[in-house]
């Protein structure tokens, strides 16, 4: 399409999900906005991967939910699962959802571009595409750009290799499928695809670790993954790939400890790429200390004047509701409203079984912070899939400095913690409120 103007008060580049709740953001605060993006718009990170497996995952929640009601003395008929039919309806709702993001962004005005985007400086941008330059001006500018998958070269050239984008899109469950790499990922897709019946191997250079959950929790992910069937191979060196006649994938792995290095067979071989982020045609803007992502305050601002970033490209935003938070905080700067962004109030969550979810500081960060914390947990005892809370208090105060969940229904009630530690409540105050959730 044809942009009707060569100045406009923000030009977003990217047009993922962070691109667009940003572009959202901005133009209901009556700004005039342009989104610049190489693809469509449908073919953004979140919708070809993320929005496909969560789709999956939600499934899996409810069946999950539906089988534990045996415990309980509800007994239900066998059920049977027509996966091409929830393929089709998962691709189905995507496409309603990006006519929904399309109809939006026309009803406020917000204009998209189609190319690749070149800053020249913080107001000056060149677009490029099928052989012809766009120039423009922008009063402010955000980088959405994300991020791209990148295989490590020792699987980049195996013959098949099967992508996220394409398991995800499958019409029907694999028989068998191993994972190469990933960390809390691979669990993740493990989960879902082993509870679906697929015999599933994790084949892993280290062990996952993941600071943002409290201890025991990962060892609760690990062991249902056991109760599952998973196989997991961590400390392990692929020594060989190959792909026989049949097109099965054999894989040679040597684990450390072990004397003999052994042979893994699967029919779907799926390795899962590391993201890095787009950062071509930034001109000048200071990365962070890994050099992967570009620097922002908590302003969302980078190193340059009138130059934000958000999404992946900066190595956060793990969940739509912290994207949309900080669409909101650029959305206010931009506006002249100060606004910082508070990471120590964001949700972290998983998509395990069991789900987990935190806000604010784990158990062990709390020690570290705080000379004298309490620790509650709630019930006191597990109980099958029953939630499990646990709150971490500043014995002097009674301020909250975390709340983790684990179980049915965890992000749901870390979401309700959330907004009581907002709103500055103490242990007692907040207290009530989660038990009354958890008993309901």
């Amino acid at each position: 399409m044809q942009v009707s103007r060569k100045k406009y008060d923000v030009v977003v580049i990217g047009g993922g999900i962070a691109g667009i709740y940003t572009a959202i953001s901005v133009a209901e605060n009556g700004f005039s906005v342009l989104i610049v993006e190489e693809n469509p718009l449908s073919e953004g990170n979140f919708l070809n991967k993320e929005y496909d497996f969560q789709y999956l995952y939600d499934l899996t929640l409810t069946l999950s939910d539906v089988q534990n009601k045996k415990r309980d003395g509800i007994q239900l008929k066998e059920m049977s699962l027509r996966f091409d039919k929830l393929a089709e309806n998962k691709k189905a709702k995507k496409e309603a959802l990006i006519a929904a993001i399309r109809d939006r962004l026309a009803s406020l005005g917000v204009e998209v571009l189609q190319g690749f985007a070149q800053m020249l400086d913080n107001s000056r941008i060149d677009v490029h595409h099928q052989g012809r330059s766009t120039g423009l001006y922008a009063n402010n500018v955000v980088i959405a750009t994300g991020c791209k998958s990148v295989l490590k070269e020792q699987f980049a050239a195996v013959p098949g290799l099967t992508t996220l984008e394409e398991l995800f899109s499958m019409m029907k469950i694999p028989g068998e499928l191993l994972l190469i790499g990933g960390g809390i990922k691979a669990y993740e897709i493990a989960g879902v695809y082993s509870f679906f019946g697929s015999r599933v191997t994790i084949v892993q250079p280290n062990k996952t670790e993941m600071v943002l959950l409290e201890d025991g929790q990962l060892q609760q992910i690990e062991d249902r993954l056991r109760l599952q069937g998973v196989s997991h191979y961590p400390y392990s060196k692929i020594q060989d790939i190959y792909r026989d006649s049949s097109g099965n994938y054999h894989l040679e792995i040597w684990q450390e400890g072990e004397i003999d290095s052994k042979h893994l067979r699967t029919e779907v071989l799926t390795a899962l790429p590391e993201d890095s982020s787009r950062l071509e045609g930034l001109l000048g803007i200071q990365p962070d200390m890994t050099g992967q992502h570009l620097f922002v305050n908590n302003r969302m601002q980078t190193s340059v004047e009138n130059v934000y970033a958000i999404g992946s490209v900066i190595g956060k935003g793990e969940n739509l509701e912290m994207m949309a938070e900080m669409a909101q905080v650029i959305a206010e700067n931009i506006s002249g409203n100060p606004k910082e962004i508070d990471y120590q109030n964001q949700v972290f969550s998983t998509k395990t079984l069991p789900q987990t979810a935190l806000v604010g500081l784990t158990e062990t960060q709390a020690r570290n912070f705080c000379e004298d914390v309490v620790i509650e947990k709630y019930p006191t005892e597990k109980v099958g899939e029953d939630l499990q809370v646990q709150l971490v208090s500043d014995k002097k105060y009674g301020e909250i400095l975390g709340v983790s969940a684990s179980g049915k229904g965890a992000e749901a009630i870390i979401k309700i913690a959330k907004a009581y530690k907002e709103l500055e409540y103490t242990r007692r105050e907040l207290l009530p409120h989660l038990l009354g959730v958890l008993f309901a």
